[in-house]
């Protein structure tokens, strides 16, 4: 009897060790100094159909970055194109717009940008709408991606106009909200060029060397993705 006590409380402590280990794999908390200066590239995708004022919102609020090392690409209509080159206008980053009139999903958009990137920058999809919480957001994850080892971050967004933090799932999975705000190394991109689905391919590519962020760093303008999802030019993030 007491040997059967013995194994049961040892098996237990595995589960409970188990537990506690699974969720620290889940979520990673920013911590420690940064020793080098990663470079991030935000990449801005806006259908045909977006609204001015929601890309500008989207560009100021990288404009305001204590962070120089970053630029920005944008892919959305020729106007809205002129509008941010002259509203970056003395910005210290780089900008690039390409002008397109039909509509390209954020796959297509992402594969358009492939020989604009090199390897080594940290990549980041944006939707119309979408915007960088404070001023801090690229230094906090310029100190995240101090570690070698961490090639993909999924972050839990804050969801405008509600302001609640989307914590609907717990995991890197396919099955995350499409609107989930991912931060990955080109290079994993490049390595999933000509797969269907890059999303699925990148999370499975970097499983061993990912992690999610449990700190809100973006704001999701969920009222643009409840239109956008209506729209039969819209095709979703997966």
């Amino acid at each position: 009897m007491g040997r059967f006590f013995f194994s049961l409380l040892l098996f237990l402590f595995g589960c409970l060790l188990g537990f506690q280990i699974g969720r620290q794999d889940m979520r990673r908390p920013i911590v420690g100094k940064a020793s080098e200066a990663k470079e991030f590239v935000v990449l801005l995708h806006a259908q045909p159909d977006a609204l001015k004022g929601d890309v500008l919102e989207s560009v100021r609020s990288l404009l305001n970055q204590n962070y120089s090392a970053v630029r920005l690409l944008f892919f959305g209509d020729s106007a809205i194109c002129q509008e941010i080159e002259q509203f970056c206008q003395g910005w210290r980053g780089y900008v690039f717009t390409c002008a397109t009139d039909e509509s390209l999903d954020m796959e297509r958009t992402l594969r358009s940008a492939l020989p604009l990137l090199t390897g080594s920058e940290i990549v980041i999809p944006l939707e119309a709408g979408d915007r960088l919480l404070h001023p801090a957001v690229l230094q906090r994850l310029n100190l995240l991606y101090q570690d070698p080892n961490l090639w993909l971050s999924a972050i839990h967004p804050v969801l405008f106009p509600s302001y609640e933090v989307d914590r609907s799932f717990r995991k890197l999975s396919p099955e995350m909200p499409s609107f989930t705000p991912l931060a990955f190394y080109a290079a994993l991109l490049q390595e999933s060029a000509g797969v269907e689905d890059y999303r699925q391919e990148l999370l499975e590519m970097g499983k061993d060397h990912s992690c999610l962020v449990d700190e809100p760093l973006f704001l999701v303008n969920h009222e643009c993705i409840e239109k956008q999802s209506a729209s039969t030019l819209f095709a979703p993030f997966q």
